[in-house]
């Protein structure tokens, strides 16, 4: 299980990471799917 005790916060530089998603109104199926990765140590990839 979790640990119960609180995690410290992190030091250094943060990253934000995640996906852009573009759907199409009419099916709901997903058109086109982009990585997004802004600012810490990671090569970035934006939209």
């Amino acid at each position: 299980g979790m640990p119960k005790e609180r995690f410290p916060p992190a030091n250094g530089p943060a990253t934000l990471s995640g996906v852009y998603v573009e759907t199409d109104d009419r099916t709901g199926k997903a058109i086109r799917v982009r990585m997004i990765r802004i600012g810490g140590r990671l090569e970035e990839a934006r939209p």
